[in-house]
């Protein structure tokens, strides 16, 4: 059977291109299972849908409400173009918005078309990023101070990945952002001795022993923790002044 036609703008009383894409969708997932010849089986045409969060609407009870648009993805995932399809209804609204948890708009993630009990179209994120992995490898970019906490910073990073005997860039670019877990014991005050840092002793009689930032360009391997945030761990430097 022919294969039907995608929609990204419409509406005719109450059905709509979005309600109609969904139609479409399930048809020919249908005709998949049964072996109708000419339906199409691509991932990217079901009723699962590769999805780019864009922008947050709402937060309640943990569950994000976000607008969103279509991705592209090749065989590992990462983003080549933008589809066609969008949360965005025929008003340009959001009207089919995208729900989920630790939702970001650095990630891909698939999300399946479901609906409420008004008949209401929208879209539920199956949780796991299809960009990030759960640890990867980061070049640090620069870092600022994190919150009011001296001695800790929020590093900016970018994935890089083995390109011979060289770590460059990954292609798509990842950029994010990642917290040193060495900075988050305390460190006496001079001139009181140590332990500083992850157990340094350093002589009595200090005027200044100054933790300092992780220098731009080091490559940190980073783990993802269960809220989405990455964490790495590498020994600060101090300045010492006598």
């Amino acid at each position: 059977m022919p294969k039907f036609p995608r929609f990204t703008s419409g509406t005719f009383g109450r059905l709509d291109f979005a309600t109609m894409n969904d139609l479409f969708d399930r048809v020919e997932q249908l005709e998949s299972q049964l072996g109708i010849s000419g339906a199409r089986a691509a991932a990217s045409e079901t009723e699962i849908v590769v999805v780019k969060p864009l922008s947050l609407i709402a937060t309640a009870n943990g569950i994000q409400q976000w607008s969103w648009r279509e991705s592209i993805i090749d065989f590992a995932f990462a983003e080549t173009s933008a589809g066609e399809r969008s949360g965005t209804g025929p008003n340009g609204n959001s009207d089919y918005p995208l729900f989920g948890r630790n939702l970001n708009t650095a990630g891909t993630y698939l999300a399946k078309a479901l609906y409420d009990d008004s008949g209401n179209l929208f879209y539920r994120a199956i949780e796991e990023p299809a960009q990030q992995s759960d640890v990867i490898a980061g070049r640090i970019t620069g870092s600022l101070p994190s919150g009011t906490s001296p001695g800790r910073w929020t590093y900016n990073l970018t994935q890089v990945g083995l390109n011979g005997q060289n770590l460059d860039p990954v292609s798509p670019a990842f950029n994010f952002a990642a917290y040193n877990g060495c900075e988050y014991v305390a460190d006496p005050t001079p001139p009181s001795t140590g332990p500083y840092g992850v157990g340094a002793e350093v002589p009595a009689g200090l005027t200044t022993v100054a933790r300092k930032p992780i220098r731009v360009g080091v490559i940190a391997v980073c783990a993802k923790m269960p809220s989405g945030v990455y964490v790495f761990s590498i020994p600060n430097g101090y300045q010492i002044v006598c």
